[in-house]
């Protein structure tokens, strides 16, 4: 692998790597999934909505539930926006749930299901909406009761079984009461039979759908439901709600084994199935709500209801409304939600363990399980803690997505509209607006590979532009430097000047001549200290402050032996001053010869020189004064200097200026004493960093 392909197989590397972690980022800080409002219509208080893919070609019918008809109730179902039927039933409206759908006929199309009031009895009724008719209606089911001025049930959806094997399901459902002891019963409609059959008659208080479920492997399910203490029977009555109740039935509606009580009033017990994987069972979360010493616990249950686990648990208002919830059809994995939106695993040990943690729910039991973005399992959805909101997850409970609206809603309704030019649309209908929202990953994590090579391809076109810019500021200060190193060329040549080489050599010889070894070793040592100074520092370009005072005070030493000690200088540096400063070489010693050719050598004597060095107001200050005679009368000398060195320090100062963006100022003053020139003064100002 040549350089250049190194260089860009390096290139590459980081990118991908600085890409992929600035993602990974990105995305932790990102969340995974998204709701969008799509569109938002007028409802109506006096209708349900909602969407069902009744015939399963992948396009969702719409169903509108009429409840307010003078009498009557109605359903009207939409496909592609056009009316296949309406259908009217006499009676007052006996649904406070979602819609009953199922396959009732097994043709592979979904029946609705509506219940119905006349007076004091409840009906059931079966509509095949895709081929337009009615399977049955006016099934009498059982009678209801009038509490406070209203009939006092609830009416919870269940599950369709064909358990005499004659080709039609039966329709599995219960009945729940608040105030009214009757009817608390599981029911089961048989269409062939023309049939109704009821479980025996409890006042047990019944809150939850049928869960039918195969407790011994026969393949034939049993039937249970959760139930609450609430204490409106008294204890003569069979099965008193003054307890909770695991009443298990087979499909005729008879007890598998005799009801087992749970103490005490006031009290909610859930129920769920529970596959240990060697054994199925029944979990129960019982929650005591009462003042007593009662226990709360969790606890398995048998086949034949015998206690097989149990474990204690402290009440806390934190527990309050908390459900058991299986999110696999095998009942293999369990979860208990509370209403703070802690999620806990239960394992066959009874353990609680903290699994995710959700947006605080109102109420975990009123929730719904759709497959909204049809990856095959179900999303959660809960009500929350605000009227006005709900929280998607995914079917593990991760991810949680709170969605706000502008309208209050109680038990919101969700159904999905589905159709095959598009995803599936989130549908919610309140008594104000129906909603309609889409629902999936965020762009970021659906697109996340296009986010990791446009980032690459910018990170790498990054890499390259700045590769590109410093190889052309390296070039630029490569020749800026260049030329600085010409220019000290020159002001080596101009340092080490021949005429002044020769007259330093001449008067070491007749010092050696005249055996004055002290003065000849003076001139020497300094001499040498140029020299070896002007050759060291012949490749570089800028050097500490103190090397060029160092070489500049060496100058002068022998200029003032060559000048016959007609003059003196001093050097002032401000107590602590740092001389490590980096300026371009030269910078004092072109001002202090020039103040000897053009100054103090037209004297007869008592030249002085004076340098000062201190630093003021974030710059560096170097003063340099003489008091020859004056720039004016030395221009009018025949071997006045053309100014080259002042030139050439010019052009090294503009270059480094271009380097390094300071700007070193020089100014040169005229000194006069009673308009008589004096002297020349320069002032040099260098900029530096705190």
């Amino acid at each position: 692998m040549n350089k250049l392909s190194k260089r860009i197989f390096i290139r590459i590397i980081l990118s991908v790597s600085i890409s992929a972690i600035s993602l990974f980022v990105i995305l932790s800080i990102t969340d995974k999934y998204q709701v969008n409002l799509l569109n938002k219509e007028r409802s109506s208080s006096t209708a349900l909505f909602c969407y069902y893919d009744l015939d399963k070609d992948g396009n969702s019918e719409k169903l509108h539930l009429d409840k307010n008809n003078s009498g009557r109730i109605g359903l009207i179902v939409y496909t592609k926006d056009k009316i296949i039927d309406h259908w009217n039933f006499k009676g007052e409206w006996g649904i406070i749930n979602k819609p009953f759908l199922g396959d009732f006929d097994n043709d592979g199309k979904d029946e609705v299901f509506l219940f119905s009031r006349i007076k004091d009895s409840l009906y059931i009724h079966c509509i095949d909406p895709i081929n337009n008719k009615i399977e049955f209606q006016n099934k009498a089911i059982t009678k209801v009761y009038e509490i406070h001025g209203r009939y006092d049930f609830n009416i919870f959806t269940g599950v369709l079984y064909d358990m005499d094997y004659d080709g039609i399901k039966e329709v599995y459902f219960s009945i729940g009461t608040g105030y009214s002891t009757r009817p608390r019963n599981l029911f089961v409609y048989n269409f062939i039979k023309d049939t109704v059959i009821r479980s025996p008659e409890s006042c047990a208080a019944l809150y939850s759908p049928i869960i039918a479920y195969d407790l011994n492997d026969d393949t034939i399910p049993e039937f249970f439901c959760s139930t609450y203490a609430i204490g409106n029977c008294n204890l003569s009555r069979d099965y008193s709600d003054q307890y909770s109740w695991l009443m298990v039935f087979n499909s005729e509606m008879e007890f598998k084994f005799p009801p087992v009580s749970i103490d005490a009033y006031p009290a909610i017990t859930e129920f769920t199935p529970f596959d240990t994987g060697d054994n199925k069972y029944i979990l129960a979360l019982h929650l005591y709500i009462g003042t007593k010493n009662f226990p709360s616990f969790l606890a398995l249950f048998d086949n034949k209801g015998r206690i097989i686990r149990k474990r204690n648990i402290e009440y806390k208002q934190t527990w309050k409304g908390a459900i058991l919830i299986s999110n696999d059809d095998d009942y293999k994995t369990t979860y208990l939600l509370k209403a703070n939106g802690k999620v806990f695993k239960i394992d066959t040990s009874l353990n609680i363990k903290k699994h995710y943690s959700l947006p605080k729910i109102s109420s975990p039991s009123h929730f719904q399980k759709l497959d909204i973005d049809e990856n095959g399992k179900d999303e959660y959805i809960f009500t929350g803690q605000n009227s006005n909101q709900f929280v998607i997850t995914r079917h593990d409970f991760n991810h949680p997505v709170s969605v706000s609206l502008a309208d209050n809603f109680k038990f919101p309704l969700f159904s999905l509209k589905k159709s095959n030019q598009s995803s599936s649309e989130l549908f919610l209908d309140t008594e104000e607006y129906s909603y309609y929202f889409s629902y999936g990953k965020s762009l970021a994590y659906k697109y996340w590979y296009f986010l990791l090579i446009i980032n690459a391809m910018f990170i790498y076109l990054f890499f390259y532009i700045t590769t590109k810019v410093k190889e052309y500021r390296k070039l630029k200060i490569s020749n800026t430097e260049k030329k600085i190193s010409e220019l000290q060329l020159k002001s080596f040549q101009n340092q080490i000047d021949p005429h002044f080489t020769f007259n330093i050599l001449e008067t070491f010889g007749n010092l050696i001549t005249e055996k004055n070894a002290e003065k000849a070793s003076f001139i020497f040592n300094n001499y040498t200290k140029i020299l070896k100074s002007a050759i060291i520092n012949s490749d570089r370009v800028f050097i500490p402050l103190k090397e060029e005072l160092s070489f500049v005070k060496s100058y002068l030493d022998l200029e003032r032996y060559r000048y016959n000690h007609k003059f003196n200088y001093q050097f002032n540096i401000q107590k602590g001053l740092n001389e490590n400063i980096i300026i371009p070489k030269m910078l004092v010693h072109i001002f202090v010869e020039n103040a000897i050719k053009h100054g103090i050598r037209h004297l007869d004597s008592d030249g002085i020189i004076k340098i000062e060095v201190y630093h003021k107001n974030g710059s560096y200050n170097i003063n340099i004064e003489d008091n020859g005679v004056g720039r004016e009368k030395a221009k009018k000398c025949v071997n006045f200097s053309t100014g080259k060195g002042l030139d050439i320090l010019n052009q090294i100062l503009e270059l480094y200026y271009k380097l390094y963006k300071h700007k070193i100022t020089y100014n040169i003053i005229d000194l006069y004493n009673n308009k008589e020139a004096s002297g020349t003064q320069v002032k040099i100002q260098i900029p530096v960093k705190n």
